[in-house]
């Protein structure tokens, strides 16, 4: 199956892979596809125009990655707000049968907010610290929340740093993507970098009680080399950081 992402309409045609298109009624294309006018057999990006103003539309295709384990027999034993807990019985490489219980995550986003304007403690990085009830614990974090149903990786970045923070940024940057616990769960976390910061107002969920607060960036390794911030995305995002900035 290939999945469709808009994107702008000035993206320029580039080799790609051989891929079928499967077309769905997309929430993002209004009005529908009328016609292809430029398809190759090779391409990973398709450009298609909108039959009321033949706009050009480019749409980026992404194959889905061939599974490496067969699937045997599925049942969902859970279905939750935020997640479904499946129980699989598989092949997997190696000829190895076993029954896995996975959850299964839509996935979410983590937002490294960078002050890196003039500061003589260096680049300042917004933490948020609210209570996990999971951890039973307030701990220091990333903003970071759920991508919703249909929605892009950028475009949930820029809503969970409004939503949990007022903050908006010009200028945004993919830093990296990570498997919080791939033994038994398929979430997948995608870390962007957001600099050019302008404070607004929080629009936080009903249920959600966060203070923020911005630190130098060496104290926030400092805090977590000393055990002070023990959330893993936290932590991966914040060494990937002081890599790319401070060495």
């Amino acid at each position: 199956m290939t999945m469709i992402r808009l994107i702008s309409t000035d993206t320029t045609m580039r080799k790609g892979i051989k891929l079928d298109l499967r077309f769905a009624q997309s929430h993002c294309i209004s009005p529908p596809v009328h016609q292809c006018r430029s398809v190759t057999s090779q391409l990973s990006v398709v450009r298609f125009w909108l039959n009321a103003e033949c706009l050009p539309v480019y749409i980026v295709l992404m194959a889905t990655r061939a599974k490496l384990a067969r699937l045997i027999s599925s049942k969902v034993v859970f279905q939750g707000r935020v997640f479904n807990v499946v129980s699989d019985q598989v092949e997997e490489p190696d000829g190895v049968k076993v029954r896995r219980e996975i959850i299964r995550h839509p996935g979410s986003i983590v937002v490294l907010a960078l002050d890196d304007a003039d500061s003589r403690h260096g680049p300042l990085l917004l933490l948020e610290r609210q209570y996990r009830y999971a951890a039973d614990a307030r701990l220091w974090e990333l903003p970071a929340g759920r991508i919703d149903p249909g929605e892009d990786h950028l475009s949930a970045a820029k809503r969970e740093l409004l939503e949990e923070t007022g903050f908006t940024a010009r200028k945004w940057q993919r830093a990296l993507s990570l498997y919080s616990s791939p033994g038994f769960l398929d979430e997948v976390m995608h870390v962007f970098l957001a600099r050019g910061l302008v404070k607004g107002k929080a629009q936080p969920e009903e249920d959600e009680r966060i203070k923020v607060r911005f630190f130098p960036l060496k104290q926030v390794v400092k805090m977590a080399l000393s055990g002070k911030i023990y959330d893993g995305k936290t932590l991966a995002s914040v060494f990937w950081l002081e890599k790319k900035l401070l060495r």
